[in-house]
């Protein structure tokens, strides 16, 4: 009944930062540039963060499923050649 009602937006929103919390799912939260320094410090810290993603090693994908085996390229070669 959260998700419901004239509050709906809110709750959903508020349960959505709750399960992303709870995973401890990596969070970038910065203040919106009122300049061009602020604009440039925004992408900066952006692309550290990025950085700081592929250290993160947990063996998830994106969807938060075990990531499968590599697949050789010969072997996607050959798929598409027989296409």
């Amino acid at each position: 009944m959260i998700l419901f009602g004239g509050n709906a937006c809110n709750n959903a929103h508020s349960l959505m930062i709750k399960i992303v919390e709870d995973l401890n799912i990596p969070v970038l939260k910065l203040a919106y540039p009122s300049n061009q320094d602020e604009l440039i410090g925004l992408v900066d810290k952006t692309n550290i963060f990025l950085e700081d993603l592929k250290s993160f090693d947990d063996d998830l994908d994106v969807d938060l499923t075990p990531r499968k085996t590599k697949v050789p390229i010969g072997h996607v070669k050959k798929q598409l050649n027989n296409l």
